[in-house]
C-alpha cells in the first residue's frame, strides 16, 4: 500500500491509504476547495478516471492535484461539457507542495494521459 499523510480540514493528521492495485490504475485524486486561493474550509477529495468529463460543483472554486498513479494532466474548460478552450492546470508535485489552481471561469474538468 502507498500511504499519504495530510492535514484534514479540521487540522487533524490523517493518512490516506491507497491500495497497491490502484497505483497501477489510471486516475487522479483531486482535492477541491470552496475558495479560489485554497484557503476555504470545505475540502473534498474525489477521484477522476482518464478522459471522463466532469462538470464542476457550485462549491468548486479551486483544486489541488493530490495523487496520480502515472503521468497525467488535469485540464479545465470554459464549458460544462469539456469542449472549447482548455487550460492545463498542472501535474502532481511532491507531497505538501501541491499548488492551488483557481477554477474561476471554468465549468468542467478532464484528466488526460500526458505521455
Amino acid at each position: 500500500m502507498l500511504s499519504r499523510t495530510f492535514l484534514s480540514s479540521s487540522l487533524a493528521l490523517s493518512t490516506l491509504l491507497i491500495p497497491s492495485a490502484l497505483v497501477q490504475a489510471e486516475f487522479m485524486a483531486l482535492k477541491w476547495n470552496s475558495q479560489a486561493d485554497c484557503r476555504g474550509s470545505s475540502v473534498k477529495y474525489r477521484n477522476y478516471d482518464d478522459n471522463e468529463c466532469r462538470t464542476l460543483y457550485s462549491t468548486d472554486h479551486a483544486v489541488q492535484i493530490w495523487f496520480t498513479a502515472s503521468p497525467r494532466t488535469l485540464y479545465a474548460y470554459e464549458s460544462d461539457d469539456c469542449t472549447g478552450n482548455r487550460d492545463p492546470l498542472g501535474k502532481p508535485h511532491e507531497p505538501g507542495e501541491e499548488p492551488c489552481n483557481s477554477l474561476q471561469g471554468r465549468w468542467s474538468v478532464m484528466v488526460a494521459d500526458c505521455t
